[in-house]
């Protein structure tokens, strides 16, 4: 993996025609570890691939003979509820979308739920606790005890112009930006040009 590139913990192709319907309980299971790990900083966010490969024209959260608009950002991102009552009920995500069979995928991604142009150290390192423990508790037991662990953060943002200054040294940030685990063990206060698009772990390889 480029070292520049996001981690996602989870990218699965699927085949989809116009439309395609996913159980809810899939998602409702993997939100479950996150919202039972206690964390404050971070979410899960699950997306379709990107628009100009798959668009995604709509969805909607079906539950026997009712349905739920749902509600989808720019970039194709799900914003899905955390509802025990959709799973207990079986519910379905249905996706509308006009795009090549082999284009489209759906992605998990843990990242900061708000991410800010100003980070201390504190934060950064509350950032890289709360990611890797519900990495392990997305594991489970034994399979986290052999997990690789996060080697850093990886900050994306909307164009590459974007500026970082560590600790008063202001330099280039790019469209992706990493800091090593060894980098924020060291720096005191980040400060970004604009504001991040994503925060999320860094594997590297």
């Amino acid at each position: 993996m480029n070292k520049a590139l996001l981690f996602s913990l989870l990218f699965t192709p699927v085949v989809m025609a116009e439309t395609v319907s996913l159980e809810y309980k899939e998602f409702y299971e993997r939100l479950k570890v996150v919202n039972k790990s206690g964390v404050q900083l971070i979410e899960l966010a699950f997306s379709v691939a990107p628009a100009d490969k798959c668009p995604l024209e709509g969805g909607q959260i079906t539950s026997g003979s009712q349905s739920y608009p749902l509600t989808i950002s720019r970039d194709q991102r799900l914003l899905l509820p955390f509802d025990e009552q959709l799973k207990l009920d079986r519910a379905l995500i249905q996706l509308t979308i006009s795009g090549e069979e082999n284009r489209c995928g759906l992605a998990m991604q843990l990242r900061e739920r708000q991410p800010m142009m100003n980070y201390s150290a504190e934060r950064l390192t509350q950032l890289l606790t709360e990611m890797d423990k519900v990495l392990d508790n997305m594991q489970g037991f034994p399979l986290k005890y052999f997990r690789k662990p996060i080697d850093g953060l990886s900050f994306e943002f909307v164009d590459d112009g974007a500026r970082v200054i560590l600790d008063g040294v202001n330099k280039a940030a790019g469209s992706k930006f990493t800091l090593s685990k060894e980098e924020l063990a060291q720096v005191k206060i980040v400060q970004f040009s604009q504001v991040p698009k994503v925060v999320s772990p860094w594997i590297s390889q």
